[in-house]
């Protein structure tokens, strides 16, 4: 069986296994493709949105400036003229509860978690995000009874907000201290099949919620984000993103998606749109402040080997229309053919009617004979798109003086445009912004 995700231009694509009624187990398994989907429920029910709240975001970031500010004010001031792309590796824990694990009793959750994870990883290796980060899982737990969750002293309910809080306290204490170990990881991923919700122990349309800006704080650095199918990639990529200090994106900021343009992932919610998400300029410049600020020192050291076996199918080749029906809305559910091209919305039958949570099958989702879904389009099964690392640009010239009168600074500055990275490629490393010295005189 095949589970993954297709990337191909500007369309993302689902493959899975298919086990419908028409299915021939004597010419071997049969398998689906569909398109990248991006609401929590229905057509009529309410978009799926994140916990976090946007008016406490400058206070989570004055917190930590705050504690920045208690050390040595020299090598603060000298680091903040600096702006410099290093490859950063985020060691990842990532926890299955219980009931994850006894939804996927009958699959291979690990196929589907790393699945999913490698789905993050290409997120975070899209050239808008601005900066080299690698997603490196380290240690996979799965929870597997009511007394195992007991024994580690793990609350996980619907209630997001007592989930995350003890979660977070959780992974603190299983973390090895030693930053050298194996196992030690930098984040903390909860996934839960839990209809969570924040502030309230009832179902309704939370999604995920995180500490914001609390990467590499050992208490703080975790994230809770519920299981809805292979979307769930996208969830985890947005708490993940609020980790790192990233605001949600919308009118507040200007960095509102227009509908039926490449939407973003820290948008609240998501429109219904066939392209693969994308970080805006907001997210970019928020997680490059994070980082020239060092608060992701955590991130700099090389992450020790793990023989975790990722798929190298995208998800649509590996989950068909019909599994990722069954992922989104319980087993019995089916692809529902015929209503619109599967590239472009996946249409389930639930309870003898067809429903859509407005996304599209994943990349790589069989569209057609000898045809998949890639960048919301069905087009011929073939390579995927090749790989081109960055190379930066020119140098700018300097910017005027920040002062006419007295000493000041001035700036120059280059991109990661000659090219652009493409296909997965590497970001630049290297120096991005200098500063110098005018006005002396």
């Amino acid at each position: 069986m095949l589970f993954g995700l297709i990337r191909k231009g500007n369309e993302e694509y689902f493959i899975e296994p298919y086990f419908g009624r028409s299915a021939n187990s004597s010419d071997g398994q049969t398998h689906v493709i569909y398109k990248r989907s991006a609401l929590k429920g229905p057509q009529t029910s309410t978009e799926g949105t994140c916990g976090n709240v946007d008016a406490g975001f400058e206070v989570f970031l004055r917190d930590r400036e705050s504690e920045r500010s208690h050390g040595n004010g020299n090598e603060m001031k000298r680091r903040r003229k600096r702006s410099v792309s290093s490859e950063r590796n985020v060691e990842t824990l990532v926890v299955a509860d219980k009931m994850m694990v006894d939804y996927y009793s009958e699959e291979d959750i690990e196929t589907y978690i790393l699945t999913v994870m490698n789905m993050v990883s290409s997120l975070y290796h899209d050239a808008s995000i601005g900066n080299a980060i690698n997603i490196v899982l380290v240690r996979l737990i799965l929870i597997e009874t009511e007394d195992q969750e007991k024994a580690e002293e793990l609350s996980i309910s619907q209630h997001a907000d007592d989930t995350l809080r003890s979660f977070c306290r959780w992974q603190k204490f299983v973390n090895p201290k030693d930053d050298t170990h194996p196992n030690h990881h930098d984040v903390a991923i909860l996934l839960t099949r839990y209809n969570i919700c924040t502030k309230a122990n009832e179902p309704c349309s939370t999604l995920g919620l995180a500490e914001v800006a609390g990467m590499c704080q050992p208490h703080r650095s975790c994230n809770v984000n519920e299981d809805t199918g292979l979307a769930l990639a996208y969830t985890v990529a947005h708490e993940m993103g609020h980790n790192f200090g990233m605001a949600h994106d919308g009118p507040h900021n200007g960095c509102q998606a227009p509908f039926g343009e490449r939407q973003h992932v820290m948008s609240p919610h998501l429109n219904s749109d066939t392209s693969p998400l994308v970080w805006s300029n907001c997210s970019r410049d928020e997680i490059t402040k994070f980082l020239d600020r060092d608060w992701g020192n955590c991130l700099d050291d090389e992450p020790s080997d793990h023989e975790f076996y990722f798929p190298e199918l995208p998800p649509g080749a590996m989950y068909d229309a019909h599994h990722q029906c069954r992922l989104q809305y319980g087993p019995d559910a089916e692809h529902c053919e015929g209503i619109e091209d599967v590239c472009q919305t996946l249409w389930c039958r639930q309870d003898n009617k067809c429903v859509t949570r407005l996304e599209p099958a994943a990349e790589g989702t069989l569209c057609d004979r000898n045809m998949w879904c890639q960048m919301g389009r069905c087009t011929e099964i073939g390579e995927r798109p090749e790989a081109i690392d960055g190379e930066w640009g020119q140098w700018e010239p300097w910017s005027p003086c920040s002062r006419t009168c007295g000493a000041g600074v001035s700036l120059s500055q280059r991109h990661c445009d000659n090219p652009m990275p493409a296909g997965g490629g590497r970001y630049c490393i290297g120096e991005r912004k200098r500063y110098k010295m005018c006005n002396t005189q």
